[in-house]
């Protein structure tokens, strides 16, 4: 039995609210401050409240505004990169994920679930620092997002950021996290084993 739009993020936020009320901030969100996380998501909240109903070359297009605070903070965290490299690495990342996101969800048949596992699992092999995966999630699923909507130029409505939209986001955000986590102590129970293995040698 599928959820209703909207419900996911709902769960996500939860799920990333007793994950900081349990002391594992700096587990799956190492580098950032708790201010810094209510922020965006309260942010991104307030957003997703705040529609606007535009007309746009004879079609009828509704702009969530999460959709404009997540294109203002990717621009952000790309203007922060210090090198022209890094940001050109992480716009590569963003279109792959962007052509992933729209060839799963338009061809595949997959449930959201295992989509969010897909695109975690390419984005947590990618990169691993927190911030640039933020960044890299928000350019795939911007455009990804732009894409859906051209392909599907003959609805009534063309809604940018809506509820699945965000469901999914958040939900390949949260399985990115633990991934990588995962990722770290497999690797560093990997390399203390191979050390205690080395000096009984």
């Amino acid at each position: 039995m599928q959820m209703n739009p909207g419900y996911m993020t709902v769960v996500v936020l939860l799920s990333i609210g007793i994950l900081l009320g349990s002391g594992w901030k700096d587990y799956f969100f190492k580098g950032l401050s708790y201010k810094s996380i209510v922020l965006f998501v309260a942010a991104w909240l307030i957003g997703s409240l705040i529609k606007l109903r535009l007309h746009v070359h004879g079609l009828d297009l509704q702009l969530n505004m999460a959709f404009t605070f997540l294109l203002l903070f990717s621009v952000f965290l790309l203007i922060r990169l210090k090198s022209a490299l890094e940001r050109l690495n992480l716009l590569t990342i963003g279109l792959m994920l962007c052509i992933l996101d729209f060839t799963l969800r338009e061809a595949s048949g997959l449930p959201m679930e295992y989509i969010a596992i897909c695109l975690a699992i390419v984005v947590t092999g990618l990169q691993k620092r927190l911030d640039k995966q933020l960044a890299s999630l928000l350019l795939g699923f911007l455009c990804g997002n732009v894409l859906s909507l051209l392909a599907h130029q003959n609805s009534r409505l063309l809604i940018l950021a809506d509820q699945s939209y965000q469901d999914l986001w958040w939900l390949t955000l949260l399985f990115t996290r633990v991934f990588v986590v995962l990722y770290e102590n497999g690797i560093a129970g990997f390399r203390k084993w191979v050390s205690v293995i080395f000096e009984k040698k």
